[in-house]
């Protein structure tokens, strides 16, 4: 498979950082019958009225079944977190998106800005943020390698690539370049076999969503001051 190659020198992992946090921790609990299954994923504030996106996988445990109780956990620093319960507003299974309503009562929150399509470049330095069960927050450097068109591995919309590195518990963080905008939602990882310059012949990449996938339909849901093309 034929990979951009031109790869930038990547900078180290971020430090979290010192306030609030728009990059949140999501808990899920759900009960069918007498089982009960609980996990966790990450998410990221898009408004600071309590709108928070993440992936379809981290709140449906199984198609069509939404979790019985939600939290969202904003890192407040110094002070330590805060812990909101939240309800599921949308779902595009498809997509592998989610939108969830922080409930009231809380204050105004801090909320990412996002890119637009026309960010998505090769080469764009990036870093993957997310929280891994038991570890603090992290964001992951990496690059940009391309976008993987649609219906590829089976999926109806594109997939953005990128080197970052992205461990269990990251899914539904964003993908954010070095200006401070989201460019993807993560999704997963995966690893490909490539004879590429500048790649190991397994390399792993992290798949996300792109920004402007996820911008049409944070339109359609009505998220304020959200436009399709930005």
């Amino acid at each position: 498979m034929a990979l951009w190659t031109g790869c930038a020198a990547v900078p180290r992992a971020e430090p979290a950082p010192a306030h609030e946090n728009p990059v949140v921790r999501i808990r899920y609990f759900q009960r069918r019958g007498s089982h009960v299954r609980a996990s966790r994923g990450s998410g990221f504030i898009v408004h600071s009225g309590g709108y928070v996106v993440t992936n379809e996988h981290v709140v449906t445990r199984r198609p069509g079944v939404p979790s019985e109780t939600l939290t969202v956990v904003i890192d407040e620093g110094t002070p330590g977190e805060a812990a909101y319960p939240a309800r599921l507003d949308h779902v595009d299974k498809g997509g592998d998106i989610a939108l969830l309503r922080i409930l009231p009562p809380f204050r105004p929150l801090p909320a990412l800005p996002l890119g637009t399509r026309a960010d998505l470049q090769a080469g764009t330095l990036v870093t993957a943020r997310g929280y891994a069960p038991g570890v603090p927050f992290r964001a992951t450097p990496g690059v940009v390698v391309r976008i993987l068109p649609a219906d590829r591995l089976g999926i109806r919309r594109e997939w953005l690539v990128s080197t970052a590195t992205v461990r269990n518990g990251f899914s539904g963080g964003p993908l954010v370049d070095d200006r401070g905008l989201v460019l993807g939602v993560v999704a997963r990882r995966a690893i490909w076999r490539t004879d590429e310059p500048g790649f190991k012949p397994k390399q792993e990449f992290t798949h996300a969503v792109p920004i402007d996938y996820v911008r049409r339909r944070l339109k359609t849901w009505k998220v304020p001051g959200v436009t399709a093309e930005g």
